[in-house]
């Protein structure tokens, strides 16, 4: 296993929206367990980009949303 450390969170956005857009590119069934809450929004914003610009193709997409806190349904942190 690899460490990457980058100089700024626009960079490692970058970074890991271009692996999930190669996985969208080489896959013919993707399934992406993606994390829910506010610390993957620029990832998610800069894999938005590459979509609408053809690089990330979601045609074929399965994706599913992982909560990481263990709340209620209820609870207004839940998602």
């Amino acid at each position: 296993m690899s460490v990457e450390v980058f100089r700024t969170r626009a960079a490692l956005a970058g970074s890991a929206a271009a692996a999930l857009a190669e996985v969208l590119r080489r896959r013919r069934r993707p399934v992406l367990l993606l994390p829910a809450g506010r610390t993957a929004v620029p990832v998610y914003r800069e894999l938005v980009r590459l979509h609408r610009t053809g690089r990330a193709p979601m045609a074929h997409a399965i994706t599913f949303n992982l909560d990481e806190l263990r709340v209620p349904p209820e609870d207004p942190r839940s998602f």
